[in-house]
């Protein structure tokens, strides 16, 4: 039998029960049982929503501003610890995340999207992760893989842009630069770190033949030429290394040190030291 009320007796009779389990939490079974009836109510299509845009904003404008109290923060975190997603769940909300970037439905302004590179950054200042943390991150990470998409979005961004960092910038302070000295043709010494910066900055010690630069390979934005390779060659721990190149020697390789510092190529009357800042 279906009981009609009018808007009035409905009302009242909200009020009064309102009224009555104020104060009175529900009991885990009732809860349970109201869950489970929304849960049927959504599958079966009885509850269906619909907002608009003024609705999405008259409930923002409630919500801006507040926090969740820190006792119902620390509440969810227990409720969720140890809990996981199933792979079907982080597939489906992996696929609702594609479909909503591709509407353009998670669009923000460059402001916002400042606003939270600035908090993340706040955020993990200072922090520093345990050794659980760490081997629970290796683990999760181990044989995982970027989609080449992404691969090609990261590289496309950084793909010719001169690094600001000092321990990848051009130049000697480059994490990778290496120390050394060479003798030229006619006999100096030269000092360096970095020996790719050496040759950029001392183009009249070498043939224009040498000098032209071009990619170590295809896509790549790190440049070198014929007298850098050469002269890194010198440099080389393989079972083949030339010990000379146009007059160019290792000027303290081990043999030289064993000599004296003697010149392999028989040139110390001419030897004549010289240490740039470079």
């Amino acid at each position: 039998m279906k009981i009609r009320r009018t808007p009035e007796q409905e009302a009242y009779r909200i009020s009064r029960v309102q009224i009555a389990l104020k104060g009175k939490p529900a009991t885990e079974e009732q809860r349970k049982k109201r869950a489970d009836g929304l849960r049927k109510a959504w599958t079966e299509g009885r509850i269906k929503v619909s907002f608009t845009p003024e609705s999405r904003a008259k409930t923002a404008d409630k919500l801006r501003g507040r926090k969740r109290p820190a006792e119902v923060v620390e509440k969810v975190r227990v409720a969720n610890l140890g809990k996981k997603r199933t792979p079907e769940q982080v597939e489906a909300l992996r696929q609702r995340l594609i479909a909503g970037h591709a509407a353009g439905k998670y669009k923000s302004s460059p402001e916002g999207a400042e606003r939270r590179r600035l908090a993340g950054i706040k955020a993990h200042t200072g922090r520093k992760h345990s050794e659980e943390q760490n081997r629970r991150h290796s683990e999760m990470l181990r044989g995982r893989k970027l989609r080449p998409e992404h691969v090609e979005k990261r590289a496309a961004a950084l793909r010719g842009r001169p690094q600001a960092a000092p321990a990848t910038a051009k130049g000697p302070t480059n994490k990778r630069s290496i120390e050394g000295a060479l003798r030229d043709s006619g006999g100096r010494i030269w000092w360096f770190r970095n020996l790719t910066h050496f040759v950029r900055e001392h183009p009249e010690l070498f043939d224009a033949s040498d000098l032209q630069w071009r990619p170590i390979r295809p896509g790549k934005s790190y440049c070198a030429c014929n007298a850098s390779k050469r002269l890194l060659a010198l440099f080389g721990c393989g079972k083949v290394v030339p010990g000379t190149w146009k007059g160019w020697t290792v000027a303290s390789s081990a043999i030289e040190r064993t000599e004296g510092h003697a010149d392999l190529l028989g040139r110390d009357e001419v030897n004549v030291t010289h240490n740039p800042t470079t």
